[in-house]
């Protein structure tokens, strides 16, 4: 303190708000007694908010001087609520050394200021967390207890830090975790409207920020789609993994059955019966036991196109002729099994009623035809020209119809059963019992099939066997009817050069009862009155004998005459009893050997008439025993002729020259004392090659037709009346 300088402060202590300009004086006094100039200089805490009006004042001894202070007080958190000092120096600078110091106080006042936001203002979520920043923009600390709050009460906040303490002029920020109380089960979301309360512990405006939530539901919507799409993933690795180790050889991976062979053929036609041929082979390559230790497993699908029928029969057979079945599919029904392990029985021994029948014609029902393959039974034949199967009616309902013996149990006899059993060919039937008139379209069918383990209805494939090469074998259009079960077969002549023009081969017959155990007689399988076939009726007229059936066929070829085999035979049935000759006739056109042929009958009750009728009406009939190209008649082979002709005097027959009609010897017809039955067997065609000529011939059901020798196989003398005979007329007259 200098006792040449005074120094005052006015005022000597201040109060500032941040923000505000406030002005201060300082009077310097000269007490000395020169002249002096005087430096001014402020130091302090408040230094950087003064204003020095000027730095520097003169004055003569005893004067004062003022020199303002001007402080700016900066706004906000740059001046921290508190006391400030200034240390304001006043120094002479005539007397160096010469100091007065004096100490002046400001007083800033407190400001709180503060703004805050959260962050984010929308949640959607199944609990919420937000962000509460806030900003000091006050001069002092600040201090705030936060809180949280939704309408209903139903959700819970947290907050990391609280309180929360906010220096001056900086930021700080409070984590907000918000739970709400109830959440739906299933969208949409629940909204939840959120205050946060930000309250100050000193003086200051408390703060309320607004937040939304929307709590989530436990399952989403897309949940749902997202749980199925893993459980279906889950699923088809699983069933991937069960199907490559345990499915894969008897499955396909859609679950469709895998089958050993398949075979397709075209519309299964009612009375045609399809035999599709297969075989059963060893895996191993080892021999085969009969029966085979499987199950057969089977499947018979057609397309539902039109009417087509919505069952069809299947039956198997064996190379052996046993059967299983028959069995009748339904479109939609499961696959069919056969347990062939267990041995079948033979085939013509199965009950099949109707089911291997064509009954489109209710009246007159036939066998139905196999379009290949071998017949499974056959049937007996009532009526050889028609070939409708003996039926019974029994009050207006169609029955069984009568088969062949129930007894038969060998293997097939045809070329086809002998092959089948020779190499192992297993065959599967598909029959389609239903008549046109029900269901008119034929179905297109496909066979699968496999062989399975003996388990009752498997469907995995059998390991040691399988099913190979099921196909449907070339047509046959076999006919299980019985046709002609011959008694006799021959060939006639039994020399080279055929039946020739103006030579009658003559057999003698001998019919008789047939014995126990041969009611029908012929090969099995070719005919009717088969063994096993009933008989129609048990009264006395069954012991007459009724018919004799037969065929005559040959082969039609050109000789290398350039000729051409002829296409007719003449055949004459003679019966001599004590009432006379009876004769029947008829003209046999040709058929060929390999033909199925259309056998003829003579009716032995009805059909008989005295032989000069019977030949001699109509007229034309005599020119059939004529010998064209010499005119002469034709020549008997070892007995005696049917009739005599009358002669013209060149040694031939004498013809009546209106009609060209031959005259005959007319008691002649009973001059032929030939006993029993004879067959005469003749070729009207002259200019025709002579035909190599197979006759067969049959009895009915109780009589049995055999040959009797001849006593004299040569040729007789030719059959003309010698001259001027009675009853013969006059050559020159005619």
């Amino acid at each position: 303190m200098s006792d040449l300088i005074g120094v005052s402060c006015t005022p000597t202590e201040m109060r500032v708000t941040p923000g505000e300009e406030t002005l201060a004086f300082v009077e310097v006094q000269n007490l000395g007694r020169v002249v002096d100039a005087y430096a001014i200089d402020v130091e302090g805490s408040a230094s950087s908010w003064l204003t020095l009006g000027q730095e520097s004042v003169s004055l003569f001894p005893g004067d004062a001087e003022s020199v303002g202070l001007t402080f700016h007080i900066p706004p906000g958190s740059e001046a921290l609520a508190g006391t400030y000092w200034l240390n304001i120096a006043v120094s002479s600078s005539v007397f160096p050394g010469e100091e007065t110091t004096v100490q002046h106080s400001i007083q800033v006042e407190q400001v709180r200021d503060y703004n805050a936001r959260i962050r984010p203002e929308l949640v959607a979520a199944p609990r919420g967390e937000y962000s509460i920043s806030v900003t000091n923009s006050g001069n002092i600390d600040i201090t705030l207890d936060l809180d949280g709050i939704d309408p209903e009460g139903l959700c819970r906040c947290a907050f990391n830090p609280n309180p929360l303490t906010v220096a001056p002029g900086e930021s700080n920020d409070s984590r907000v975790l918000v739970h709400p109380r109830r959440r739906p089960i299933v969208e949409p979301a629940r909204p939840y409207d959120l205050t946060i309360n930000l309250n100050p512990r000193e003086r200051g405006e408390r703060i309320s920020l607004n937040a939304r939530l929307e709590a989530s539901p436990f399952a989403r919507k897309w949940y749902f789609p997202a749980a199925l799409l893993v459980l279906l993933l889950m699923a088809w690795f699983s069933y991937s993994v069960y199907w490559l180790a345990l499915e894969r050889d008897d499955l396909t991976y859609l679950r469709q059955e895998k089958w050993d062979d398949f075979s397709e053929t075209a519309a299964v036609k009612h009375g045609h019966i399809g035999s599709f041929n297969f075989e059963i082979a060893s895996v191993r390559h080892g021999l085969i036991p009969s029966p085979p230790p499987i199950g057969l497993r089977g499947n018979v699908t057609w397309p539902d196109t039109g009417d087509v029928p919505p069952t069809l029969g299947v039956i198997v057979r064996d190379p052996e002729g046993n059967c299983w079945g028959p069995l009748l599919i339904d479109k939609t029904g499961d696959p069919f099994h056969f347990p062939v392990h267990d041995g079948g029985i033979p085939c013509p021994q199965l009950e099949y009623k109707w089911f291997l029948m064509d009954v489109s014609q209710p009246e007159e029902p036939i066998p139905a035809e196999y379009i290949s393959g071998v017949p499974l039974t056959e049937y007996c034949v009532r009526d050889v020209e028609k070939n409708p199967v003996a039926k019974f009616f029994e009050d207006g309902s169609f029955q069984t119809p009568y088969r062949l013996s129930d007894d038969y149990s060998g293997p097939a006899t045809s070329l086809a059963g002998l092959q089948a059993l020779r190499e192992q060919i297993w065959a599967i039937y598909v029959v389609n019992p239903h008549p046109e008139g029900q269901w008119p379209v034929a179905p297109e069918i496909t066979i699968n099939l496999k062989a399975v383990p003996q388990e009752a209805h498997s469907w995995k494939k059998d390991q040691t066997y399988s099913v190979e090469r099921l196909e449907l074998p070339l047509p046959q259009a076999v006919v299980p009817r019985v046709q002609c079960g011959w008694d006799i077969e021959m060939d006639i002549p039994q020399e080279d050069g055929g039946l020739e023009h103006g030579l009658i081969y003559v057999r003698r017959l001998n019919l008789l009862h047939r014995p126990p155990g041969d009611e029908a007689g012929g090969e099995l399988g070719r005919d009717t009155g088969h063994y096993g076939c009933p008989r129609e009726r048990e009264d006395a007229l069954e012991l007459r004998l009724r018919t004799v059936c037969g065929d005559v066929t040959w082969e039609r070829i050109s000789t290398e005459e350039g000729n051409v085999t002829a296409d007719n035979v003449f055949i004459i049935l003679r019966h001599n009893t004590e009432e006379g000759a009876r004769c029947w006739s008829r003209v046999e056109l040709h058929s060929s050997p390999d033909s199925v042929g259309t056998p003829f009958t003579f009716d032995l009750v009805n059909g008989g008439r005295p032989c000069h009728e019977k030949l001699a009406d109509p007229e034309q009939t005599l020119w059939n025993l004529m010998n064209w190209n010499t005119f002469e008649p034709a020549r008997y082979q070892g007995v005696q002729p049917l009739v005599k002709f009358c002669p013209h005097e060149s040694g031939q027959v004498l013809f009546d020259r209106h009609s060209a009609v031959p005259y005959w010897l007319s008691d002649s017809w009973e001059q032929n004392r030939t006993p029993g039955w004879t067959l005469y067997i003749l070729n009207p065609s002259p200019d025709a090659a002579p035909p190599r000529v197979t006759v067969k011939l049959k009895g009915d059901q109780f009589w049995i037709a055999h040959l009797q020798e001849l006593p004299n196989t040569t040729l007789g003398d030719t059959p003309l009346a010698s001259a001027g005979s009675r009853n013969c007329p006059d050559p020159v007259q005619n």
